[in-house]
């Protein structure tokens, strides 16, 4: 008789993969490479009351609240990777529907040598790259559940890949497309049950 569950029931293959990146990218480059750009950033960081705005204000924020949790570029590092690898982890539930399909494209995009190695750096276009990847995957999840608190998040994502990078705005048009025919077609279907 078995008294503990087997690991496969407590963590599904395909997310105990997105874990295991996330740890493999905090391992390799850990605790965070830095340019010469990220290094004013996290004085900035440091000292949010002399804050410029050649920085964005919102990284910085968030940066001096991970240095309160752990102080030094890691926080970063791990934010970033930690919301990267959970939204392919989503994207993969929403995509295929066979664990193998979700294990390679988590793989692939996972893996992928440009976003794999700019993942170990503590960059605005990292920063952006996660929370527009975590946009669009809790947006698809919103599709399908209609969980408001899903749309919510996807928004306040959306937000933050929006205000660390100014090229970020190419995505409000495909975003709001998506997002309002998303809206009406829940709409419809409401309409279409409400009088069957």
């Amino acid at each position: 008789m078995k008294i503990y569950p087997s690991l496969k029931k407590v963590v599904p293959a395909d997310a105990f993969l997105s874990i295991v990146l996330v740890l493999t990218v905090i391992y390799i480059f850990y605790p965070g490479a830095m340019s010469v750009d990220s290094v004013n950033q996290w004085h900035e960081a440091l000292h949010p009351e002399y804050i410029s705005n050649w920085y964005p204000p919102s990284m910085v924020y968030l940066w001096s609240i991970l240095n309160k949790i752990t102080h030094g570029q890691q926080g970063m590092l791990i934010f970033h990777n930690a919301v990267y690898y959970a939204s392919l982890y989503i994207l993969g539930r929403f995509f295929f529907s066979k664990t193998i399909h979700r294990a390679v494209f988590i793989l692939f995009l996972g893996l992928f040598p440009p976003i794999f190695f700019m993942n170990g750096v503590i960059w605005k276009d990292v920063s952006m790259l996660a929370s527009l990847s975590m946009s669009i995957a809790l947006l698809f999840t919103f599709e399908t559940t209609r969980n408001k608190w899903l749309l919510m998040a996807s928004f306040l994502f959306f937000f933050y890949g929006m205000s660390v990078r100014h090229n970020a705005i190419v995505c409000v048009v495909p975003y709001s497309v998506y997002l309002f025919s998303t809206l009406i077609q829940g709409s419809a279907i409401k309409k279409i049950q409400e009088s069957s």
